[in-house]
């Protein structure tokens, strides 16, 4: 268990609370349960921090995210995704009023902030390239421009990177947070954003 991190969601979702009280107080007195969990927020710095809070609980496991609540019921996210043709990235809402999509760049566009929409390639014209993978910090990004970008978490050892990604890699199909090899990233650049204060750098 995490007491900490529940009273912290109990601070922020205090009817979610109600709703889940009971169920958290049984699983205490019968033994360790896993509770799934959606997560909902417009803001993906939000929902990145919220995942990161649930990821040091054993005993929950999130298992999507979501930037509405409409988004975050099953039959809604699979109504959207429906005929299985609307991928991550499918943002052609004259089609299907659902879309929300955003493909790896856009990910990484909202939570820079940008003011608009970026492609791999234009990310380049708002970062500079690091020196080596070992300078990366979170926030900061692997690039390939024409490829994919992936948003840099975390060192996952010597074996790569834990980080963000919109990507339909194994059928995802949305925005998820794993475990990349440096063999899968391979000629992609490590960059951070302009405006990073230079204390940073």
């Amino acid at each position: 268990m995490c007491p900490k991190e529940w009273h912290s969601i109990i601070r922020v979702f205090p009817l979610a609370w109600d709703h889940w009280g009971q169920a958290m107080s049984n699983a205490i007195e019968d033994g360790p349960h896993i509770l799934r969990i959606v997560l909902a927020d417009e803001h993906p710095l939000v929902l990145t921090a919220l995942h990161e809070l649930f990821a040091n609980c054993p005993d929950i496991e999130v298992v999507g995210v979501a930037r509405d609540g409409e988004q975050a019921t099953v039959g809604g996210y699979n109504g959207c995704m429906y005929p299985a043709t609307y991928q991550a990235g499918d943002t052609n809402e004259s089609e299907e009023g659902c879309s929300r999509g955003v493909d790896c760049s856009g990910f990484v566009s909202r939570v820079w902030g940008l003011s608009t929409k970026h492609g791999t390639c234009t990310l380049e014209d708002v970062s500079w390239q690091l020196s080596s993978e070992d300078d990366l910090v979170r926030g900061d990004i692997m690039n390939k421009c024409g490829t994919h970008v992936i948003m840099f978490a975390s060192f996952d050892g010597g074996n790569g990177i834990n980080g963000y990604e919109s990507t339909i890699t194994s059928n995802y199909d949305r925005v998820i947070y794993r475990a990349i090899s440096w063999e899968s990233i391979s000629g992609y650049d490590p960059r951070r954003r302009d405006d990073i204060a230079d204390s940073c750098r």
